[in-house]
Protein backbone atom coordinates (compact mmCIF):
# COMPACT_ATOMS: atom_id res chain seq x y z
CA UNK A 1 0.00 0.00 0.00
CA UNK A 2 1.13 3.61 -0.90
CA UNK A 3 2.60 5.70 1.74
CA UNK A 4 4.61 9.00 1.98
CA UNK A 5 6.74 9.76 5.25
CA UNK A 6 7.74 13.28 5.82
CA UNK A 7 9.06 14.74 9.26
CA UNK A 8 8.24 18.61 9.86
CA UNK A 9 7.74 19.75 5.70
CA UNK A 10 11.00 17.18 5.26
CA UNK A 11 10.78 14.13 2.62
CA UNK A 12 12.03 11.08 4.12
CA UNK A 13 10.91 8.35 1.93
CA UNK A 14 8.02 6.39 0.37
CA UNK A 15 6.92 3.11 -0.87
CA UNK A 16 4.48 2.95 -3.85
CA UNK A 17 2.83 -0.89 -4.86
CA UNK A 18 -0.35 -0.54 -5.43
CA UNK A 19 -1.61 -3.37 -3.52
CA UNK A 20 -4.40 -2.58 -1.15
CA UNK A 21 -6.33 -4.52 0.80
CA UNK A 22 -9.42 -3.14 0.85
CA UNK A 23 -10.26 -3.95 4.42
CA UNK A 24 -8.87 -7.34 4.28
CA UNK A 25 -6.67 -7.90 7.47
CA UNK A 26 -6.11 -11.20 6.05
CA UNK A 27 -4.02 -10.39 3.25
CA UNK A 28 0.00 -10.43 3.34
CA UNK A 29 1.94 -8.29 0.32
CA UNK A 30 5.02 -9.46 0.08
CA UNK A 31 6.68 -6.30 -0.95
CA UNK A 32 5.12 -4.71 2.02
CA UNK A 33 6.36 -7.09 4.67
CA UNK A 34 9.50 -6.86 3.00
CA UNK A 35 10.03 -2.65 3.10
CA UNK A 36 8.46 -3.08 6.56
CA UNK A 37 10.95 -5.75 7.86
CA UNK A 38 13.73 -3.60 6.01
CA UNK A 39 13.02 -0.70 8.32
CA UNK A 40 13.31 -2.40 11.59
CA UNK A 41 16.47 -3.69 11.01
CA UNK A 42 17.47 -0.86 9.83
CA UNK A 43 15.96 1.28 13.19
CA UNK A 44 17.45 -2.01 15.14
CA UNK A 45 20.74 -1.49 14.11
CA UNK A 46 21.40 2.39 14.24
CA UNK A 47 18.41 4.59 15.87
CA UNK A 48 19.12 6.12 19.19
CA UNK A 49 15.72 7.41 19.45
CA UNK A 50 12.02 7.43 18.33
CA UNK A 51 12.80 10.71 15.66
CA UNK A 52 15.20 9.05 13.96
CA UNK A 53 14.73 8.74 10.07
CA UNK A 54 14.55 4.56 9.90
CA UNK A 55 12.23 4.48 12.65
CA UNK A 56 9.99 6.81 11.36
CA UNK A 57 9.84 5.09 8.29
CA UNK A 58 9.08 1.79 10.22
CA UNK A 59 6.21 3.38 11.88
CA UNK A 60 5.05 4.86 8.56
CA UNK A 61 5.12 1.16 6.72
CA UNK A 62 3.76 -0.32 9.96
CA UNK A 63 0.24 1.96 9.81
CA UNK A 64 -0.07 0.53 6.56
CA UNK A 65 0.30 -2.67 7.26
CA UNK A 66 -2.72 -5.17 7.63
CA UNK A 67 -3.13 -8.10 11.07
CA UNK A 68 -1.43 -10.31 9.73
CA UNK A 69 1.29 -8.76 8.00
CA UNK A 70 1.82 -7.09 11.25
CA UNK A 71 1.87 -10.70 13.00
CA UNK A 72 4.53 -11.83 10.76
CA UNK A 73 7.10 -8.67 10.88
CA UNK A 74 6.59 -7.84 15.02
CA UNK A 75 6.72 -4.43 16.19
CA UNK A 76 9.80 -2.65 17.49
CA UNK A 77 9.22 -2.32 21.80
CA UNK A 78 10.36 1.44 22.41
CA UNK A 79 10.88 1.09 25.79
CA UNK A 80 13.78 -1.57 25.13
CA UNK A 81 14.96 0.05 21.93
CA UNK A 82 15.49 3.56 23.44
CA UNK A 83 16.26 2.88 26.60
CA UNK A 84 18.51 0.28 26.99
Amino acid sequence: MSYICVDNGRYIGEHNCNNYHYGNQTIVRPCCVEDCKKYKEQTLKVALTKYHPSYLMFRAAWRCLTDAERKIIGDIDEFKLFYK
